[in-house]
């Protein structure tokens, strides 16, 4: 009896042929959502490269602050000039620059402490419009007069000046020292001057600057909540200096007090 013929076996490529009709549509759904993947994935990138390049682009379209201290030929008399000179902002809020006094001593127990008094009555805030090429912001003068340094005038005494009073203070302090069980170290006034702006972004912003006597120099820009809330405890015990109405009794009775917790960043 003959033998029944054998079934002739399929070739490779028509059996990849037949998976693939049988699973076209499985595949179709597949491709779509790879394509579908990839897109989101591309879009996620372009999204991501967008945002670094506007964040770069914000950066380096910032106002930039800078500070200029100077006086009266006698230099009895002290403005502070703030600029911008960067780029504009969409609005600014100058606050009234504070003014702190340090007292470096060592106590009677050879203990090296700080006592740090707000200093009131040495800046007064007027503002000017900006000079042309000057991109001037805002001038602290003093409280005695508004005049700025060009239009100074000689019948301003220098007993009127706020740096004349300010070392009528620091001498009084000397005289505390030398009276005292306090052995003074050194004195320093730092100033300080907050500024909020909005950027050209409409970005809100706040920092706080420290205006040391190089002029320009500038310090903290987002760590200002800790030394607001340390200047408000020191206005809260009593550490407050009026350049025009004090006593040596006032400042000698804090300075034994002995009670300065207080650090300040500059």
């Amino acid at each position: 009896m003959a033998k029944p013929a054998d079934t002739p076996r399929p070739l490779p490529w028509e059996s990849w042929r037949d998976w693939l009709e049988r699973n076209k549509i499985f595949l179709e759904a597949g491709a779509m959502v790879a394509l579908t993947l990839m897109s989101v994935i591309v879009g996620i990138s372009a999204n991501d490269i967008a945002g670094s390049q506007l964040r770069v682009e914000k950066i380096n379209h910032q106002p930039v602050f800078e500070f200029e201290r100077y006086n009266d030929p006698t230099n009895s008399f002290e403005w502070l000039r703030v600029h911008n000179t960067g780029f504009p902002t969409e609005s600014i809020e100058i606050c009234e620059p504070i003014v702190l006094l340090n007292v470096h001593y060592t106590d009677d127990d050879n203990s090296e402490r700080t006592a740090s008094f707000v200093l009131e009555g040495f800046y007064r805030n007027t503002r000017h419009p900006s000079l042309p090429g000057e991109h001037e912001l805002f001038r602290f003068g003093n409280i005695w007069h508004d005049y700025t340094y060009e239009n100074f005038s000689e019948r301003y005494t220098i007993e009127q000046g706020n740096v004349f009073k300010l070392n009528g203070l620091l001498d009084e302090i000397i005289n505390i020292n030398q009276k005292g069980n306090l052995s003074i170290r050194t004195l320093t006034v730092p100033r300080l001057v907050h500024i909020k702006y909005n950027d050209m972004y409409g970005d809100t912003h706040e920092a706080l600057y420290h205006t040391s006597s190089v002029t320009l120099y500038k310090i903290h820009d987002n760590n200002f909540e800790r030394e607001f809330e340390a200047i408000e405890r020191l206005k809260e015990d009593g550490y407050i200096i009026d350049l025009n109405n004090y006593s040596s009794e006032q400042i000698n009775g804090k300075l034994m007090e002995n009670k300065f917790p207080i650090r300040f960043s500059f």
